[in-house]
């Protein structure tokens, strides 16, 4: 499978560019830079995205969040308009060897996936879908990790996620999260094969805002909604077992511990997996038995 790649970048961010480029030419991936928007300063199709009528931001997002969101957006709009699956990359990355490979194995993706995530470290249960290589396989997340320094992304997810709302109110990695509500069929790679934000990263610095009070913003109609389609998504007895494992690791789990994922593979046997933060592979001991497939039907899935 030949993945166009784009990068990212802000024009200012030479020294970035040029290490991103060293490293995609020792892999031998070719790529087209992205010109990332600074702040508000975007094209005039993007801002009915952000702004009101009166040109005003029309949430509280912040200037960080709206340039960093709207540059996706335009890397989203690349893919649509071409028709190809492509590589988007942020500029503050350091992918795993292997990642060639990986790449060349997406071309036995499950029909119908939008998004495959690919820098998101796991730090809650994910379900094993397929092998995709001796060292990575593919999941479906039982809660979408965030981070959007690197994914794949199908022409049809990418005009999802376009045409999906107009006035986008929270960060880009917290409405891609969003699965259910923005509806791409998300899938990741586990272990991680890039990890993201290597030093300060000039695109997203000002993104950052407290995820309690993003919490606060959505009730128990968004809870429900969010947990039917994991539900849905991952299988009711793989829901239920990831719940009562992420239950347990937040009662248990000391300052330092590693995150614990839980991953059932095609034999439908839990795997726990001790994976830390970083891409560094995992090690697996078994549990018990669950039913690994999507479960109930749900419209789209």
């Amino acid at each position: 499978m030949v993945v166009p790649t784009y990068l990212i970048n802000l024009r200012r961010d030479g020294a970035r560019l040029a290490r991103m480029s060293a490293q995609l030419s020792r892999i031998g991936l070719d790529f087209e830079r992205v010109d990332a928007i600074h702040g508000l300063d975007m094209p005039g199709w993007l801002q009915p995205y952000f702004f009101n009528a009166e040109g005003k931001v029309a949430s509280r997002l912040l200037p960080g969040e709206i340039g960093c969101y709207a540059s996706h957006l335009l890397a989203c709009a690349t893919v649509a308009q071409r028709g190809v699956p492509a590589l988007v990359l942020e500029d503050d990355l350091e992918i795993s060897d292997g990642f060639t490979d990986l790449l060349r194995s997406f071309s036995r993706l499950p029909a119908g996936w939008d998004i495959v995530r690919l820098s998101n470290p796991h730090k809650r249960a994910c379900i094993r879908v397929s092998g995709l290589t001796d060292r990575f396989s593919l999941v479906k997340f039982s809660r979408v990790p965030p981070s959007t320094g690197a994914y794949l992304l199908s022409p049809t997810g990418a005009r999802k996620f376009l045409g999906w709302k107009l006035l986008r109110t929270l960060p880009v990695d917290q409405d891609l999260r969003r699965t259910w509500d923005c509806g791409l069929r998300t899938y990741g790679v586990f272990p991680q094969p890039v990890v993201a934000d290597i030093g300060a990263s000039t695109i997203d610095a000002m993104q950052m805002r407290s995820r309690q009070k993003l919490r606060k913003m959505f009730g128990v109609q968004d809870y429900l909604a969010r947990s039917w389609h994991e539900i849905c998504w991952i299988g009711p007895g793989g829901w239920l077992r990831t719940r009562v494992n992420a239950g347990s690791r937040h009662k248990g789990a000391g300052a330092g511990d590693s995150p614990t994922a839980v991953v059932a593979g095609q034999d439908s046997t839990l795997q726990i997996i001790e994976s830390g933060r970083s891409s560094t592979p995992a090690t697996f001991r078994r549990c018990g038995p669950v039913r690994a497939g999507n479960g109930c039907a749900m419209p789209g899935y």
